[in-house]
């Protein structure tokens, strides 16, 4: 059974981890960038594994490949495809992470 608590504490350090990283080196300004960062985050977490690396090492590498996607998402494919007609539930979480985490999400707010 997924522990919720437990699931709130990754995305926290997943939202620390894109704010950081989006602060440190700016949005991605192609799909091909975000593929190769993506690429790079992922190829390390697999370093890790391969070494087998302490499991806090591969945790931080792990939380660097979720905060890439999300970045991706943002900054490639904007915080909703155009196809989709997002639901209350959507909008009641966007609000949500920006709550409690301080994020703006989709340039929404």
């Amino acid at each position: 059974m997924i522990n919720a608590r437990h699931v709130d504490d990754i995305v926290k350090e997943v939202c620390l981890e894109l704010g950081r990283a989006t602060a440190k080196y700016g949005p991605f300004h192609s799909a091909h960038e975000g593929h190769s960062i993506i690429l790079e985050e992922l190829d390390e977490l697999w370093d890790d594994i391969k070494l087998n690396a302490p499991l806090a090492n591969q945790r931080k590498e792990a939380i660097q490949v979720a905060a890439m996607a999300i970045r991706y998402i943002l900054d490639v494919t904007g915080s909703v495809a155009q196809t989709d007609s997002p639901g209350p539930e959507y909008h009641e979480m966007m609000d949500d992470l920006q709550r409690e985490h301080g994020l703006s999400v989709g340039g929404a707010k």
